[in-house]
This record gives C-alpha cells, structure tokens and sequence, in this order.
C-alpha cells in the first residue's frame, strides 16, 4: 500500500469519525436546549495558524445557531479594562441550554496586556 493510498484511507477513516461526532453534537445541542438544565463551554486555545478556526467552521456546521454562538476575545478595550480581568468573560458565559465556543480563551486577557504593557 502507498503513501498516497494511506493518506486516502485515513481521510476517509476521519470524514467518518467526524460525520459520527457531528452527529452526537447536534443531539447534546437538543437535549441542552430541550432540558435548559446545562450549558456547554467549548474553549479553543492555540497559537496562530494552528487550526482553531477551522475547528470552529466543522463544528457549526453540526450546530443549530439558534442557540449556539461563538465569541473571540481580542485586546480589551478601555471598558473592559476598567473591570476586572473576568468580567467580559463571565458576560459570554452560556446560559442554561445554550453552548457558546470561546475561540481563544480568557487566559490572553491577562497574559497580553502584561507582555504588551497595558497593565502590569
């Protein structure tokens, strides 16, 4: 068997797998909406390029955006700085039957006004 045949197969083998996992999201995403009991808080952490929009994009699709949604987090703007580190965050949360993505996480609030100088 070939590189190339191998390559093949194990697209396959995870077009599958994440044909499966879209599946079970999409249930989860009903039950929690239908329970309004639970919410779920995905958190996507990496460096630039490492894929964490892409992930964002195969997810989506298996979600209804009825209740569902994401958010980003960039520098903090001045009103954000005037609380603390959290409390934009906390704003985000989801609430019960709701799922939220964080494409990068609130770790940055803290860590690049530091390294940036914005705060010390």
């Amino acid at each position: 068997m070939g590189s190339r045949s191998l390559r093949c197969t194990f697209q396959k083998n995870l077009e599958n797998e994440l044909v499966g996992i879209s599946e079970s999201l999409s249930i989860s995403q009903y039950k929690f909406y239908a329970e309004n009991k639970k919410s779920l808080l995905v958190v996507l952490q990496g460096i630039d390029g490492s894929g964490k929009d892409g992930t964002v994009s195969h997810v989506m699709k298996a979600l209804n955006p009825q209740n569902c949604y994401i958010k980003s987090f960039k520098i903090p703007n001045d009103e954000a700085l005037s609380h603390d580190y959290i409390w934009r965050i906390h704003k985000a949360v989801p609430a019960k039957g709701q799922i939220c993505i964080f494409n990068r996480s609130h770790y940055e609030d803290i860590t690049e006004p530091v390294v940036m100088g914005a705060i010390s």
